[in-house]
């Protein structure tokens, strides 16, 4: 199981609606997507290994999906990637 791996709404250049699918697999990752948000809810000790971010895992989505809201789907997905974390913007049709 993976925690967060889910798809967390942005925005594009344009203000329309986008999102970004982020799955963290790695306790690594989960210490690069912490310090790129930079919440402090996400620091704590238990959420350094995967068992922690499970039973956290509706307070995670929930930082994320805030942190995510008013953001660019393409920034976001740049960074985190250039941070080692699987991300990429869900196109359309």
């Amino acid at each position: 199981m993976l925690v967060p791996n889910a798809c967390y709404r942005c925005v594009d250049e344009d203000g329309r609606e986008r999102w970004v699918s982020i799955c963290v697999a790695t306790d690594d990752e989960w210490r690069s997507l912490s310090d790129v948000i930079g919440d402090r809810a996400l620091f704590r000790s238990e959420l350094f290994e995967l068992p922690g971010r499970m039973a956290a895992r509706d307070e995670i989505d929930m930082v994320v999906s805030s942190w995510m809201a008013d953001k660019r789907g393409d920034q976001v997905a740049a960074l985190l990637q250039s941070r080692g974390v699987a991300s990429a913007v869900v196109l359309d049709v």
